[in-house]
């Protein structure tokens, strides 16, 4: 399943129109339409607030993950019973070995979606 077929499968899930949804998100109901009929492609940023709204991942939409585990659940790499050494991360991060605050390993994981998510995203753009 795509991305259009897994949003698609999602709103008729959750009982809400693409038109609700683009209301509530502040698409056009142009550019969701576009996007659905495959005339326009969903910029990261769009595919983002979809995921946020459907409360499912990104990785989920884009096919990277069967796990439509929802934004917030720590997850490295598409595994989310990978360890992480963070004393590598954090000294990559600030250059020593420091302890990383919780709010810094939420950020440096946010990076590692989007830069997947971005991966994924021209990967898909390629294929056309």
């Amino acid at each position: 399943m795509g991305v259009i077929e897994k949003i698609s499968y999602l709103l008729t899930e959750k009982n809400i129109t693409g038109a609700k949804m683009s209301r509530d998100l502040g698409f056009s109901n142009a550019s969701y339409s576009q996007w659905m009929n495959g005339r326009s492609n969903i910029s990261s940023a769009s595919l983002a607030k979809i995921a946020d709204y459907l409360q499912v991942s990104t990785d989920y939409l884009l096919g990277i993950t069967d796990n439509p585990s929802p934004p917030g659940q720590k997850e490295v790499a598409g595994n989310p019973d990978s360890e992480v050494d963070w004393d590598k991360i954090s000294y990559a991060f600030y250059g020593e070995k420091k302890r990383l605050t919780k709010k810094d390993e939420d950020g440096i994981i946010e990076l590692i979606k989007l830069g997947r998510l971005q991966k994924k995203v021209q990967d898909e753009l390629n294929k056309r």
